[in-house]
């Protein structure tokens, strides 16, 4: 150290090193370099009058720790002067064998509820700044230097052969040590010895109420510094506390400096940690307090040594836990930085198969595709320069969706040769039970499938950027990896290969005529098929209740059969069929509600749109005891629910006079309002899965108000794996 870096004076002048070093609890004198050699510091002050030093603890021994030089000449700079440990410690340090711990009153280490919310209250809005880092640095290595005299001494290391590193001393050139603060703390636990049992709680909170505008990271390292302001090296058993409380307030700092830098929702061990931290901050400070306490206890003789292994056990917990988030953290970040990389490079324009191998984290040397068809493990470079089907799904995929999309990969093959299809499997955790299931879903795609998807940022990229739900999806991208649909899976489930290309523009396409009931019905039966040709009247129904439904069907009959005896020139023109979904096969059912419920998906968009209030009518019938549409060939008529429409048909003799004026049709949907305005019909959805593409605010298609929102949970006892991110 050069002059020119001297401090100011203090007495005789010191250098910036010494002002640092004057933390240091044994006492650190400062001598100019010179050739003088006492042996004791009476010697030396007898000799020179520009040695600055603070008042020694061990009078008339020899140099009780290292020295540093004074200012003078540059040549006096430039010795270097190491003063030997005192052979005192090496003989009178204390060991835990010659220790009669005395009996004390149960001490209080973790804080209840109410003691946690005394200590928050403690805290104000951080608004005192200090270099936490620097401070700990000097703490750091100050205590331990002082753990390092224990374990020596303890040992028997000889005097002359310990390593003292008085560099590691030297803080950051510009740190400005908060050494007014560090006394205040100190005193707060040294100057007024405690009686024995006096509660460690109550110091502990009185530190925190002083230091109430520091950060919670901050209260500890300024208390661990006023710690070591007066610390000595003392029992084995305190060694080993100190150890661990530097490692646990070193933690107290990764994690400030993590938190600072990394967005708690992005890394969501921060926030576990950021809880935590008040009720962690409080246990390292009553350690330091108690261990504080220790130490007058043994240098001084004024009261019975405490068992303080419970303070040990304690920050050994804190610090294992630390440990554990911090290392979760880590993760997270580079699974956070690995995502953000990830991001950048789908949203710009790339090779689709280079986005294949991102998303999955493929190595250019890997094969990660396994191709269905041929059955074998297949590059990546099989999507070069096509138009792709990301089928995206849990292991919850049901036999039923499989069948329908390997009649779209059929038709896919006949109908052209870009486009491909490529599923992957999101699984959060791959076990022996989900490779088994997964290699038999696997066993019955044709297309190809990613091997054992497990890349957290790229399950993470389809979670949140293609918003998939546990539900299958299918996004669709183009040969640059453009989205053209963020979810065609509905469009296909509707309209089959129809929906080719499958993008945005032809799903609104498809959607823009009325005749959208035939598409859903036409494959049920082949009779309907004829029907809806013949554009015929046909009286759809079905319900939970088999009563309802037998009441409701004869009804129906019955109506037919009056129809057909009034027969004149009025009614000749009308043909009316009757059919119930799901007589013979409940599957039946089950495919309609789903092809209804993936057209409603599809024309949500357009809450306005007069189809799209007709399929959410007929969507709301799905949990009915008893209900019925009517269509006319591919046109739907009306829908309604048992008893509506039970009241309509019954009312037949009250409105067929209306049918030569106003038409079967227009007659009956006039008796059919008439009724409804007399009934208040509560309507009902259960949308699985609630994709994005449904508004958050539905109006009723029957009274415009505004629909209520309700949650509902459904478990699948473990079908199908964890799935989810």
């Amino acid at each position: 150290m050069i002059p020119q870096q001297w401090a100011s004076p203090c007495g005789n002048q010191c250098t910036n090193k010494y002002v640092s070093l004057t933390q240091i609890p044994w006492r650190v004198f400062c001598k100019k370099g010179c050739n003088f050699d006492g042996d004791t510091w009476e010697e030396c002050l007898e000799e020179c009058n520009q040695i600055c030093y603070k008042d020694p603890v061990l009078k008339d021994q020899q140099w009780s720790a290292y020295i540093d030089r004074s200012p003078g000449a540059d040549s006096y700079s430039e010795q270097k002067w190491l003063l030997l440990l005192p052979v005192w410690l090496h003989y009178n340090l204390p060991r835990s064998s010659n220790i009669v711990k005395a009996s004390a009153p149960p001490l209080q280490t973790l804080p209840d509820h109410a003691v946690l919310d005394e200590i928050c209250a403690t805290n104000v809005y951080s608004i005192k700044k200090i270099d936490v880092e620097s401070l700990y640095i000097v703490v750091r290595n100050i205590l331990k230097h002082a753990t390092h005299i224990v374990d020596t001494v303890v040992q028997n290391i000889p005097i002359n052969d310990m390593n003292i590193h008085v560099e590691d001393l030297v803080p950051p050139p510009n740190f400005d040590s908060p050494l007014s603060t560090l006394r205040e703390i100190s005193c707060e636990m040294t100057c007024n010895h405690p009686i024995v049992g006096e509660s460690k709680t109550k110091r502990t909170l009185a530190i925190l109420n002083k230091l109430s505008t520091y950060s919670w990271v901050a209260k500890a390292v300024l208390t661990l510094g006023a710690f070591a302001l007066d610390y000595h090296p003392a029992l084995v058993e305190l060694n080993n506390i100190i150890k661990t409380l530097l490692q646990v307030v070193e933690s107290f700092i990764e994690f400030d400096k993590l938190s600072a830098s990394y967005d708690k929702n992005d890394v969501p061990d921060l926030i576990f940690v950021s809880e935590n931290l008040p009720h962690d901050v409080y246990v390292a400070i009553i350690s330091a307090v108690a261990s504080s306490e220790q130490v007058i206890n043994v240098t001084g003789n004024v009261g019975p040594l405490l068992d303080l292994s419970i303070f040990g056990e304690n920050l050994n917990i804190i610090h294992n836990r630390l440990k554990k988030h911090l290392s979760s953290i880590k993760q997270q970040i580079e699974e956070e930085v690995a995502y953000k990389a990830l991001f950048r490079f789908i949203q710009t324009p790339n090779e689709i198969m280079e986005i294949i191998k991102v998303l999955i984290s493929a190595k250019d040397d890997q094969k990660p595709l396994f191709d269905g068809s041929a059955n074998q493990l297949v590059d990546a470079i099989v999507t070069k320069g096509k138009n792709v089907l990301v089928l995206i799904s849990g292991l919850n995929i049901s036999e039923k969706e499989i069948e329908h999309l390997k009649r779209i990969f059929k038709g896919l093959k006949e109908k052209v040769e870009h486009y491909k299809i490529v599923w992957f499997p999101m699984v959060s955790q791959w076990d022996v039970a989900s490779l088994e299931q997964f290699n038999n879903l696997k066993s019955k795609m044709p297309w190809y499938t990613v091997q054992n998807f497990s890349y957290k940022p790229g399950q993470r990229y389809i979670t949140k950027e293609w918003l998939f739900k546990n539900q299958p999806i299918i996004v669709v991208l183009s040969p640059l990896g453009r989205v053209l649909h963020q979810n065609a899976m509905h469009m296909i489930q509707v309209w089959r290969i129809e929906a080719f290309p499958f993008t945005v523009a032809r799903e609104k396409e498809l959607n823009s005529g009325e005749q959208w009931i035939g598409d859903v019905v036409t494959t049920i039966d082949q009779r309907l098929n004829g029907w809806i040709k013949e554009d015929k009247y046909i009286f759809f129904y079905g319900g939970k209740d088999k009563d309802c439904i037998q009441k409701l069907k004869e009804s129906i009959d019955t109506f037919i059969k009056e129809t057909k005896v009034s027969m004149d020139t009025s009614f000749a023109q009308y043909t009316i069929e009757l059919f119930q979904l799901g007589e013979n096969d409940p599957n039946i059912l089950a495919d309609f509600w789903t092809n209804i419920e993936s057209l409603f998906v599809t024309k949500a968009r357009d809450l306005t749109d007069k189809n799209t209030k007709e399929v959410l009518k007929l969507f709301s019938l799905k949990n009915e005891s008893a209900w019925v549409f009517l269509v006319k060939g591919s046109r739907l008529v009306l829908t309604a629910v048992g008893n509506t429409i039970l009241q309509t048909l019954e009312k037949f003799d009250e409105w067929k006079q209306n049918v030569p004026s106003k038409g079967f049709e227009g007659a009956l949907l006039e008796y059919f309002k008439k009724v409804c305005s007399q009934a208040e019909t509560c309507i009902h959805l259960y949308i699985q899965g609630a994709p994005e593409s449904i508004p958050g605010v539905l109006t009723c298609p029957n009274c415009a108000r505004v629909m209520e929102i309700s949650t509902r949970y459904n478990c699948c006892h473990g079908h199908g794996g964890r799935v989810g991110i």
